[in-house]
């Protein structure tokens, strides 16, 4: 999913990514890629755009190592 077109739950970035398993997640997803994929719906409001049901983490994490696409 294109990371601009999706709306996460609101879970506080700051919080997620202050959380010392953010890093290991980051680092988990570097050697072995997501495991799990994300879960998503369509946003019916929104042409083209999702709503993020399950894996907020999983999708920042692979955003901040510069994952070009993730398993929904």
């Amino acid at each position: 999913i294109d990371y601009d077109k999706n709306n996460p739950r609101g879970e506080e970035e700051h919080q997620i990514l202050s959380d010392p398993e953010f890093e290991k997640l980051k680092l988990s997803i570097q050697e072995h890629y997501i495991l799990e994929p994300l879960i998503v719906k369509v946003n019916e409001n929104k042409e083209g755009c999702f709503v993020l049901i399950d894996g907020e983490r999983r999708l920042r994490a692979a955003k901040k190592i510069n994952l070009k696409n993730v398993p929904t």
